[in-house]
């Protein structure tokens, strides 16, 4: 049905109520300022209006218009706040905006503010100054342009294009003008240089017929309108410009407004569901139908968007989108039922029909199946699971336009809301259920309307089937008219539940407790990497030492795709001799152990070095070096690789690690960054080195 026409004699009942109901006093109570709004200028010009000028001010939120289509009242209110004598004003007949008349010369100010419901409190507001004076006699308010065309595009022209340059203004006289004069007769199209044959007038639009350049220059009969000239460059459409449809499918379950967006560079626009490449400009008969069903299109889309409802949710409001060209890009819309009417895809499936696009008459592109595809419903189960175990258990709806939102907001959620556009409001409840097998369920977290979680505890081994739903809900209109219209085309009929059953096996016994080490062998305080790999109910593993005492080291945790976790550890020890580490895991001796030995290194080895962080120049600062015992000299370089000789170096043995002491200076000031260097006892610095950093002040 056509809700605009419908509503048309509310509109106007409400609209005298509001312009009774709104006034400076009203509006001069303390205004907050809600994200989300705003206040724009939509016809006529503020900076510089003129005497009897009509200027229009629409209010948004979220980039979407307020208008108040289920006639529920006024949410757009004003007042002047200065020169109320030089303006007349209303709120506009969809009481989304703001009508402003200019009656005289001066400034004027005018504050604009938005009510979320009506007699409720502003939420919003805005102040506009207006210039008002008296209409130049040198100047006729008119201006000329193409009408959907930049002036880039006019060296870039085939043969064939054709579009039209039509009288636009920004001093609107009548506040329902569309800002543009529709009257051919007004413009006048000279050729200035070049081949004039090589385009013909017809009606609004300038169509060229062959090749070539030309300079046009086009007048308007209005006094006082400027005079425009522009240079066309027409070719042939190059034969290798095949046309190249571009297609925004397959579907997904939800709102369409996510469905058909597909946004071109040259000109982003929401809605589109096609893109045709390399047509010519001006033609407006490209449409999108039905293979066979092209000689009465009405008919076509009675008939198509009838049997669609099995697929999709209708919005209670018709209307189709244009075939729009821009750049030689044609844009499809909702055109010829095709997809018209149409809100939701409300379940998975393929259309049985062969939909094609028609440019002048010819089919030039077949349109892909319409398939709106299965939802997915995912889950964290791990791929093995044991007697005894608990698991946190979260599934979750993929693969769909909803977004994720909680039930209960969904469900009160007003079908008219203007602020969040949308005539129906479509989601799901989550629902987990154990149909088969010994499990408990606890935690369950359902709120949500595309995920949910909860704690499943598998008491005993065997089968088991969980199935997994994502009902179906929506939120009821509070209006009766609304629900009538609902429940009379089956707005909420046959909307798909997705759900999937998941059956597996619980283990009775889990895996065993396995342990290893990277390395046979170390050195003292080198870096020891273990690994230990548990039943997934396992809290803590780590190692004890032989005295009974826990490593400390690093540990991390990862989840194996089979149920089980490894823990990785890293830790070094300094005691020399074969060492034997237990396993414990949660508290408890496995008896699993891993073993490896500790040895002094039979080559040279530099352990580590560390230097004062700061010293003066030609001020002594001591450097401390630990290397194997093997090590007989060690030595400091400078940036330059020119090594430091020591005031002083002595070193110290114990446990298999030698200790140098190394005092020396250096003379000149700044960050000083050194390098340290050992001898493998014949006088050859082994390859490892370290480097030291250390500030030198005056």
């Amino acid at each position: 049905m056509k809700r605009k026409k419908i509503l048309a004699w509310v509109l106007t009942v409400v609209l005298l109520g509001c312009l009774g109901m709104i006034t400076p006093a009203q509006a001069s109570e303390d205004i907050g300022n809600a994200e989300g709004y705003d206040i724009r200028v939509s016809y006529g010009t503020i900076e510089d209006a003129w005497i009897g000028d009509q200027i229009r001010l629409y209010a948004y939120y979220n980039n979407q218009s307020i208008g108040s289509w289920d006639g529920k009242g006024c949410n757009v209110g004003f007042e002047v706040l200065k020169g109320a004598s030089l303006v007349e004003c209303e709120v506009s007949y969809y009481h989304d905006g703001v009508d402003i008349q200019c009656l005289n010369t001066g400034e004027a100010v005018i504050r604009v503010f938005v009510r979320e419901e009506e007699n409720g409190p502003a939420v919003y507001s805005k102040e506009f100054s207006i210039s008002i004076r008296e209409k130049p006699e040198d100047d006729s308010g008119y201006y000329i342009e193409a009408r959907d065309m930049e002036e880039a595009w006019f060296s870039d022209l085939w043969v064939g294009d054709a579009f039209s340059f039509w009288i636009y203004t920004d001093h609107h006289r009548y506040i329902r003008s569309s800002g543009y004069v529709e009257d051919e007769r007004d413009l006048f199209y000279e050729t200035v240089s070049g081949d004039g044959s090589i385009y013909e007038i017809s009606g609004q639009y300038i169509h060229f017929i062959e090749p070539g350049d030309v300079r046009i220059k086009i007048t308007c009969s209005i006094p006082n309108t400027p005079e425009k000239i522009y240079d066309f460059h027409v070719i042939e459409k190059p034969a290798e410009m095949e046309v190249v449809p571009v297609m925004s499918l397959p579907l997904k379950l939800g709102p369409f407004d996510k469905a058909f967006t597909l946004k071109d560079q040259e000109f982003p626009m929401v809605g589109i569901i096609a893109l045709v490449k390399n047509v010519n400009y001006g033609n407006h008969t490209g449409h999108l139908t039905v293979e066979g069903f092209d000689k009465d299109t009405s008919w076509v889309e009675s008939y198509v968007e009838e049997t669609h409802r099995e697929f999709f949710l209708p919005a209670h409001e018709g209307g189709s989108r244009p075939a729009l060209v821009r750049n030689h890009v044609m844009y499809l819309g909702t055109i010829n039922g095709a997809l018209n009417m149409l809100e939701f895809a409300k379940r998975p499936g393929t259309l049985p029909y062969q939909y094609y696009v028609k440019v002048d008459g010819k089919k030039v592109a077949d349109f892909p199946a319409i398939t709106i595809e299965e939802p997915i419903i995912t889950n964290n189960l791990p791929d093995q699971v044991f007697a005894g175990q608990s698991l946190s258990f979260s599934t979750e709806l993929t693969n769909t336009y909803y977004q994720n939102e909680k039930v209960d907001e969904l469900l009160k959620k007003e079908v008219y809301d203007y602020r969040d556009g949308y005539f129906h409001h479509v989601g799901f409840r989550p629902k987990v259920e154990v149909l088969e097998g010994n499990v408990l369920q606890s935690n369950q977290d359902y709120t949500n309307t595309l995920t949910s979680s909860e704690t499943l505890t598998f008491v005993s081994s065997g089968k088991v089937q969980l199935k997994i739903t994502y009902e179906s809900i929506h939120s009821t209109p509070s209006d009766e008219y609304d629900r009538k219209s609902c429940e009379e085309e089956g707005c909420y009929d046959d909307i798909y539940t997705p759900s999937t059953i998941v059956t597996f096996d619980v283990q009775e016994t889990p895996p065993e407790v396995t342990a290893s080490v990277d390395k046979t062998l170390y050195a003292p305080n080198e870096t020891i990497t273990a690994t230990i790999t548990t039943p997934g109910t396992v809290k803590k593993a780590y190692f004890v030492s032989e005295t009974g005492a826990g490593i400390a080291s690093a540990r991390n945790a990862v989840q194996n795709p089979d149920g089980t976790i490894t823990w990785s550890h890293v830790f070094s020890l300094a005691s020399i001799g074969n060492r034997s580490l237990r396993v414990y895991t949660d508290g408890v001796d496995t008896g699993e152990t891993v073993t490896f030995a500790i040895r002094r290194p039979t080559t040279p080895f530099l352990y580590g070095a560390s230097i004062a962080p700061s010293a003066k120049v030609q001020e002594d600062f001591t450097a401390t070096i630990q290397t194997s015992t093997q090590v007989n000299k060690v030595r400091l370089f400078n940036e330059s690789g020119v090594g430091l000789a020591p005031t002083f170096c002595t070193y110290s043995d114990q446990s298999g690690v030698r200790t140098w002491t190394y005092v020396t200076n250096v003379g000149s000031p700044g960050k000083r960054n050194l390098t340290v260097k050992v001898s493998d006892g014949s006088n050859n610095w082994i390859a490892d080195t370290r480097s030291l950093e250390i500030w030198i002040n005056r």
